[in-house]
């Protein structure tokens, strides 16, 4: 006998999908789909115009309160800042550092040589002092790197003699390459 209920059997539900169905449908959520991409991006669109002429309206507002006379005044002003920052580095590129002397003599002054009488013409590029060395040799040796140096134009020795403890004494006219007093030529070694 068959079983009598009163609560009715819950049926399962099924998803069946039939090739009808989908062949129908799917065009039409293509459709939809494609739709609404369209309108998205016809709104953005709607957007960004409206953004770009709020911004082309801020863009004439601020040139309209620009004050042309000033702007060139400002630019002329860079312009003579420009120009005095130019000139300034000229003449600090031109500054002649006196002292540069000393380091320069004392570089190409050998160990065994003395100089006293230091005088120097800047104008003229010339050094004369006296020196007095150990011997002839020591003489010799040191006026060789004088005239082996780049900086030295000439070098010239005169007057020498014997002093009563046996050391040679010297005058020493040198003449020197203007470039070793300007501070670029020290920043290059």
């Amino acid at each position: 006998m068959p079983e009598i209920t009163l609560i009715p059997k819950k049926e399962k539900p099924g998803f069946k999908i039939s090739f009808e169905k989908t062949i129908f449908y799917f065009p039409i959520t293509l459709l939809t789909l494609v739709v609404l991409v369209f309108l998205g991006f016809f709104l953005y669109n709607a957007m960004l115009q409206k953004s770009i002429e709020s911004i082309e309206g801020e863009i004439k507002l601020i040139e309209s309160q620009r004050d042309l006379k000033e702007d060139e005044k400002f630019i002329d002003d860079i312009f003579s800042l420009n120009t005095r920052i130019r000139n300034l580095k000229h003449i600090l590129d031109e500054h002649i550092h006196s002292s540069a002397v000393f380091s320069f003599f004392e570089k190409l002054a050998l160990p065994k040589t003395r100089y006293y009488g230091f005088d120097v013409n800047l104008a003229d590029g010339i050094i004369r002092s006296q020196g007095e060395a150990e011997g002839y040799v020591a003489m010799v040796k040191q006026m060789i790197v004088f005239s082996e140096s780049p900086e030295v134009k000439e070098a010239r020795v005169s007057g020498i003699s014997l002093s009563p403890g046996g050391k040679v004494i010297f005058s020493l006219d040198l003449t020197f390459d203007k470039e070793i007093l300007l501070e670029k030529s020290k920043t290059k070694n």
